[in-house]
């Protein structure tokens, strides 16, 4: 599935929806010098003095302490991390930083790991854990602001979870998809929600043979579609029962209702 798909071009669309209210202009695919290729990290890019306390809101363990306006996200969801990862890291950012004449300390770069890395390559990197669980730091010299996060240790406090429903393993994603209806299921934007549930139902899908390539919109279509697989029909008691305490099924059943009536009208 992975081959088909690009995974930093979903992060990255999760990622406008969610921060861009908040003033945080989200990039990817980014131009960084006057002769392409293209680099496939994603760039987050301040528009305030500092974080604020909404901005933090949503942004994860590592990156929400930052004094950088411009973060640059390896985001790396297939393929784990080695040296030729830290190579680009590296090279990424001379070349982000320099036509844009930005100090070290004005650009951040940070690596996202779905996958936990082995501990060899850990100690060959010289990563090693912070205060923060999934939060890394390196004591080598070329790397020492240049910090890993390993989504499946990230803890499960409200602002880690959007980050954490792109985790390697089914127990990380399952407490990230826990967090998302205990603390923002009736918060989200309605477009936020869709792109929501239609990345659950891809990640459901893993291991399925795909025959054309996903975009952040066919995710968004899906996640409109997802509800009428949530709430199967079922007697009213047992629905009663599957929605209680459950504000994202609940959200889920609240838009599937305004979808059918938006349906209904278009057709009369």
């Amino acid at each position: 599935m992975s081959n088909k798909i690009q995974w930093h071009v979903l992060f990255a669309a999760l990622l406008q929806e969610l921060l861009g209210p908040v003033q945080i202009d989200v990039q990817t695919n980014v131009e960084v010098s006057s002769q392409p290729p293209e680099i496939d990290i994603v760039i987050l890019q301040r528009l305030t003095e500092t974080w604020t306390e909404e901005q933090r809101r949503y942004l994860p363990d590592g990156i929400r302490d930052s004094y950088a306006r411009h973060i640059l996200l390896e985001f790396k969801y297939s393929e784990s991390v080695n040296r030729d990862v830290i190579d680009k890291v590296l090279g990424y950012e001379v070349f982000y930083r320099q036509p844009r004449k930005l100090s070290r300390a004005e650009a951040q770069s940070f690596i996202i790991s779905s996958k936990t890395p082995r501990q060899e390559i850990l100690n060959i990197l010289g990563y090693q854990p912070t205060g923060y669980p999934g939060v890394y730091r390196s004591d080598n010299v070329l790397l020492e602001d240049k910090l890993l996060l390993v989504l499946n240790e990230l803890s499960d406090a409200p602002h880690n979870v959007f980050f954490k429903l792109f985790a390697s393993r089914r127990q990380a994603r399952s407490e990230a998809v826990q967090g998302i209806q205990r603390w923002w299921a009736v918060k989200l934007s309605r477009k936020l929600f869709w792109l929501v549930r239609g990345l659950l139902k891809l990640l459901l899908a893993k291991g399925e043979q795909l025959m054309e390539a996903i975009t952040p919109e066919m995710l968004i279509e899906e996640g409109k579609l997802l509800g009428e697989f949530l709430i199967p029909f079922m007697p009213e008691d047992q629905l009663a029962e599957l929605l209680q305490d459950n504000p994202f099924l609940q959200r889920v059943r609240a838009e599937s209702v305004i979808e059918g009536r938006e349906e209904g009208r278009e057709e009369g």
